[in-house]
């Protein structure tokens, strides 16, 4: 009997008692606490706004150069076309000789006309700020050399092409600040010098007026005039078979101040010719 009790005795433990006298209450509105308006049931996250999503950065695509559309940089190369508010003149003292566009190798001559008409328009003062804006930039590899004629001719002491270092730009720019206008028009004996001691590549002539048709010579305490050959024929006779590039500009108030034989040296010679005025501001 003993043993029969202990198995009703465990299962009345376990299994749970239900009070049936107490009914199950369903709860009011009154008993459901109010819900704060800014805590919503259902806590909704809207899709991120198209402003607010971040794209990674992209980089800027440069235009192709074409020759229709240049890239044109700070630094703009020669062949680029000039401001349109600048004068030829302008362009001229600011831009230099057109070296990369008229020169032809690597050893370059200038051969300046500093007589006395060069003072007007301060004609010299300009034709000497094109000269260093040329020379400022040669690339190293180019050679220069610089005469200076009117009567006498004046040509950079070395007497040979010198490369185009800071040394030397800064050396040769000194130098020709001594030069100053006085004389003729007589660029004969530069010409024979340039062609027959430098062996250059290219030469610039620049004039701003007639040539001289003939120089004064001494002879013991005598002083005679002595007649000149033409200068387009003593470039023939020095360059025959135009190796050596010529171009020539006319510097001057008109273009019928200046030589008329400019515009055949450059054309027989391979070369450009340009006539700047000097007045134009």
């Amino acid at each position: 009997m003993a043993s029969s009790s202990q198995p009703s005795h465990a299962s009345s433990r376990l299994a749970p008692s239900i009070n049936r006298s107490v009914e199950p209450r369903v709860p009011s509105v009154r008993d459901v606490p109010p819900t704060s308006p800014t805590q919503p049931l259902v806590q909704i996250t809207p899709p991120p706004s198209p402003e607010r999503v971040e794209q990674p950065p992209v980089r800027p695509q440069l235009p192709t150069p074409t020759a229709t559309n240049p890239l044109i940089t700070e630094t703009q190369p020669e062949t680029a076309e000039p401001m349109e508010n600048q004068t030829p003149l302008e362009v001229f003292r600011t831009r230099g000789f057109e070296a990369t566009a008229e020169g032809k190798g690597d050893n370059y001559v200038f051969i300046i006309d500093k007589s006395k008409s060069m003072n007007d328009d301060r004609r010299l003062i300009a034709a000497k700020e094109a000269l260093t804006r040329t020379l400022e930039k040669l690339e190293p590899n180019k050679r220069f050399y610089i005469f200076f004629f009117s009567d006498d001719t004046v040509g950079m002491k070395e007497g040979r092409l010198l490369e185009a270092t800071p040394a030397n730009l800064e050396y040769t720019q000194n130098w020709a600040g001594r030069m100053s206008p006085e004389g003729f028009t007589n660029p004969r004996d530069a010409l024979v010098d340039a062609f027959g001691k430098l062996k250059p590549s290219t030469i610039w002539l620049l004039s701003d007026g007639k040539f001289s048709p003939f120089k004064r010579v001494k002879r013991g305490n005598r002083t005679q005039v002595v007649g000149l050959p033409p200068v387009y024929k003593v470039i023939q006779q020095l360059n025959p078979d135009g190796a050596v590039r010529v171009n020539t500009i006319g510097f001057a108030e008109n273009e019928q101040d200046v030589d008329d034989s400019l515009k055949a040296i450059a054309k027989e010679n391979g070369g450009t010719y340009r006539f700047i005025k000097s007045n134009e501001r």
